[in-house]
């Protein structure tokens, strides 16, 4: 990618596509960011912006802690417009395995237990198709002190409200600084290729929620495992495992643990 060129993040609103579009302009490159309406589509059909187009469909709902808007459709809509020299970086995630083995490997075979995951496994190899302007970036689940499902438990945890998360889901999260250097490590590597970065371990959301509470000192318990159906959450069942191994070279030092990740997120909530 020309040095200098300009970025569309595509998919929806976070902290995570905020940083990008921040790290992006701190090094040179002219970041946009385009996020589902018509007159987005519009834009990109003016070929007016765009050397590179980071798309990101958004959080599984299990990661989302329920309902969640991907955004499959509006992509969908949007790849068929962006221009052959444009380089594209979807960020995926393990939710392309069927999670029966830790650490998978990127290129293991892939079986989707979810609708979610089937769209994102046809998503990747739309994207791959695009051969040396395809590339797949898949991420543990980003998470950060402005993550919407953390300040939702931590804020309703101080206001003595009970927090339910799923018994069985599970993350192998990753600190937004890593993710987004192992995005900006991809903008000037030719594809087709996936690469992937995730913690080494992984925790349930049970236990970031009782971390949470634990941080605060709550008197009683007011977490409460919840008993979900899978299906509740797009899944035809609870995967075992979802860490995924980080390609080697990736980043200069390895991902942190789940637990270290968490506990920064802990110490920004609490400062």
């Amino acid at each position: 990618m020309p040095k200098h060129g300009s970025i569309v993040y595509l998919g929806p609103r976070s902290p995570f596509a905020e940083s990008v579009l921040e790290n992006a302009a701190g090094i040179g490159h002219r970041p946009a960011a385009v996020t589902g309406d018509e007159a987005d589509l519009s834009v990109l059909e003016a070929g007016s912006l765009g050397d590179t187009c980071v798309v990101d469909p958004g959080l599984h709902p299990v990661d989302a802690g329920g309902k969640s808007h991907a955004a499959f459709d509006f992509i969908d809509r949007a790849l068929p417009i962006l221009k052959d020299r444009v380089r594209v970086v979807l960020l995926s995630s393990c939710h392309v395995f069927a999670g029966d083995h830790s650490l998978s490997s990127a290129q293991a075979t892939r079986a989707p237990q979810s609708d979610y995951g089937r769209r994102l496994v046809a998503l990747e190899d739309r994207v791959l198709a695009r051969g040396e302007h395809g590339l797949v970036l898949r991420l543990g689940r980003v998470l950060s002190a402005a993550d919407p499902l953390v300040l939702r438990w931590w804020n309703g945890l101080k206001e003595g409200v009970a927090v339910h998360p799923p018994a069985q889901g599970r993350c192998a999260p990753l600190g937004v600084e890593s993710a987004v250097r192992a995005l900006m490590a991809l903008l000037d590597v030719a594809g087709p290729a996936t690469y992937q970065v995730s913690a080494p371990d992984e925790v349930t959301y049970l236990e970031i929620a009782q971390q949470l509470s634990e941080a605060m000192k709550l008197r009683g318990n007011r977490v409460v495992a919840s008993a979900i159906d899978p299906s509740a959450m797009d899944l035809e069942s609870w995967p075992s495992h979802v860490s995924m191994q980080t390609t080697p070279d990736l980043l200069v030092r390895p991902p942190a643990s789940s637990n270290a990740v968490l506990q920064a997120v802990i110490r920004t909530l609490s400062a």
